[in-house]
């Protein structure tokens, strides 16, 4: 009787201790950071009525990303907060065939308005969701080397403005009273994209519009420090 009574008081201390994390008041403030790399070779067949043609070419993607993010709760279980981050890419493409190449260069800086709902299971693991809004402003620049000349020309600059609204989904962890971890699973998301591309002298414009469920695509971690009660 007396062991079952202190099991009892322990899980009872263990699940107030937890859950006063997310309770009214208290906030969270921390940092993400994600990196992913990854590499595709690709074959591509010609043919024609007087010819055939096969080229091989390899391509390299390395993306890092880091930013803080903070949140208050509102109510018990629901915070509203703001994230900003910076990302940076760099990829490489190789042809086999006439040993030509593309350098790129990617970076970007988005910043994020979001309210989530907590649903946790014993109050410790369980998963976050709820409404965002979203502005990202990005730059790549890709050079292409020529062979034949030995050197790069070529260069092409593209900008973008990415606006996004949705709801997203994460999962979420409390390891410990005044720790949290976090991880992204994806988002349901309109986005309306504009780009312009300047190659030489020469400016074009473009915009695109998207709506979709988009599961995250690298390894994003989040990692935050809750204070307050």
């Amino acid at each position: 009787m007396t062991k079952k009574l202190l099991m009892a008081l322990l899980a009872l201390s263990s699940f107030t201790a937890v859950k006063a994390q997310t309770e009214k008041g208290n906030q969270l403030l921390g940092g993400s950071i994600g990196f992913n790399t990854s590499k595709v070779s690709n074959t591509n067949y010609t043919a024609t009525n007087t010819y055939s043609s096969t080229s091989f070419s390899d391509t390299k993607l390395t993306t890092y990303n880091i930013g803080p993010n903070y949140s208050y709760f509102v109510a018990s279980n629901l915070d509203l907060g703001v994230s900003a981050s910076y990302g940076y890419q760099k990829g490489t493409s190789t042809s086999i065939y006439n040993s030509q190449a593309y350098d790129s260069k990617f970076q970007n800086a988005t910043g994020m308005l979001y309210l989530r709902k907590y649903f946790l299971y014993e109050s410790k693991i369980g998963i976050r969701t709820g409404p965002f809004a979203s502005f990202s402003y990005g730059r790549q620049t890709t050079n292409n080397y020529q062979p034949i000349s030995n050197g790069y020309s070529d260069v092409t600059e593209q900008k973008n403005w990415n606006y996004s609204a949705g709801v997203g989904l994460d999962i979420v962890y409390f390891p410990a009273k005044k720790l949290g971890l976090s991880s992204a699973i994806g988002n349901l998301a309109y986005t309306h994209n504009k780009s312009r591309n300047i190659y030489y002298n020469s400016i074009s414009n473009g915009h695109t519009n998207g709506f979709g469920f988009n599961l995250a695509s690298s390894v994003n971690f989040s990692v935050f420090y809750v204070f307050g009660k």
